[in-house]
């Protein structure tokens, strides 16, 4: 009996001591839960942090990178410091916007406004455009192009540094000089057009298209071989092949169809979206080529005459009914300011341009 109960008593020990174990282990557990949140509270803090820094050039880095990359103006939360809440992003997103455009505006104007004064450059340019013209027929659609450009090219990110710093702004003017160059260069001086590369290109011009031909492959290849490494190659060709879908696919069978530089310019430089030197320069080059056909040249719809003639007719536009008059020889009292029905649809009825397949073809060339 007595060994009976040392041996209930050990046991009652033991047992005692394993319940101490467990509370302690039960214990030690509901002690480490607020220590995990503290320290995903930290993560998340550090995390925060990083991104902040990210907004800045690294200090570590060399005085022209830091020189390069430095905000004209700073990226701050100045809307949340207003008591604006901005989500998923904070102030940061509206103010990128906003630089984007005041400086994509500015930078329309600056090229404008140089070409037209210039005299070595006025020639190559639209003389009858002027500045008033794009902020008032073109700026709408100017400001729709930058919002969609923003957002598609990912520069709301926190994480990038915007554009309103001289290594973006640098290389977009770069691109205007090279375009505006192309005056001194005779060769130089053609259109990317069907009729123009079949027809009129010099020799020059091909064998300089075929030196820059590698570049241009090379680029695209890196973005090609980053979104496969990043496993996101599929959602970069559903972009493309969107854009290519709705702004390409309806136009492009036209025969007025023009791939004007401006246009260009933004629809593949939007696509140039990664967070590295490479893709960040060739978007900055790109939009170079948006400013400079807008600003030397207005932003002309990519149908060309087409598009103004079907604006002019649908609208039944007072200038078109006098051309008509004139054209049929009617007598100018007693004529309805629109025109009749039959009378509309044979002004409508317009010539498709010369065939670029026959370069000894007259008519209108886009």
């Amino acid at each position: 009996t007595p060994l009976l109960g040392d041996s209930q008593q050990e046991n009652g020990v033991v047992d005692e001591e394993e319940a101490v174990v467990v509370v302690d282990e039960t214990t030690t557990i509901e002690e480490e839960h607020p220590d995990d949140e503290e320290d995903d509270d930290n993560n998340d803090s550090a995390t925060n942090e990083e991104e902040e820094v990210l907004l800045l050039p690294n200090p570590e880095a060399s005085l022209w990178y830091r020189i390069l990359h430095t905000n004209l103006l700073p990226d701050a939360d100045l809307f949340m410091e207003v008591g604006t809440y901005l989500p998923e992003g904070g102030g940061s997103f509206p103010l990128k916007l906003l630089k984007f455009i005041g400086l994509t505006v500015g930078m329309i104007a600056l090229v404008h406004t140089f070409v037209r004064t210039n005299s070595h450059f006025s020639s190559d340019r639209d003389r009858k455009l002027q500045l008033w013209q794009i902020a008032v027929f073109e700026g709408n659609y100017i400001v729709s192009d930058c919002i969609i450009f923003f957002m598609v090219g990912r520069l709301w990110k926190q994480q990038r540094s915007g554009v309103d710093h001289l290594a973006w702004i640098l290389m977009a003017l770069l691109c205007n000089v090279y375009f505006e160059c192309q005056h001194f260069f005779s060769w130089l001086r053609h259109s990317a057009t069907l009729y123009e590369m079949h027809c009129i290109w010099p020799w020059q011009l091909w064998a300089f298209t075929g030196t820059i031909l590698p570049l241009i492959g090379g680029v695209v290849f890196l973005h090609i071989q980053k979104a496969w490494r990043d496993g996101i190659l599929v959602i970069k060709l559903f972009e493309i092949s969107f854009f290519a879908l709705f702004y390409l696919g309806p136009t492009i069978s036209s025969p007025y169809f023009h791939f004007h530089h401006w246009f260009a310019g933004w629809i593949l430089g939007m696509h140039c979206n990664y967070d590295v030197w490479w893709s960040r320069a060739a978007m900055a080059w790109c939009w170079g080529m948006y400013i400079n056909g807008i600003a030397v040249y207005g932003r002309d719809p990519i149908l060309t005459c087409e598009y103004a003639y079907f604006v002019a007719t649908d609208n039944r536009c007072p200038f078109v009914d006098k051309a008509t008059r004139s054209l049929y020889n009617h007598d100018t009292f007693g004529y309805s300011l629109f025109l009749e029905e039959s009378s509309f649809n044979m002004l409508t009825k317009m010539d498709p341009p010369a065939d670029w397949r026959n370069c000894s073809a007259h008519g209108y060339h886009p």
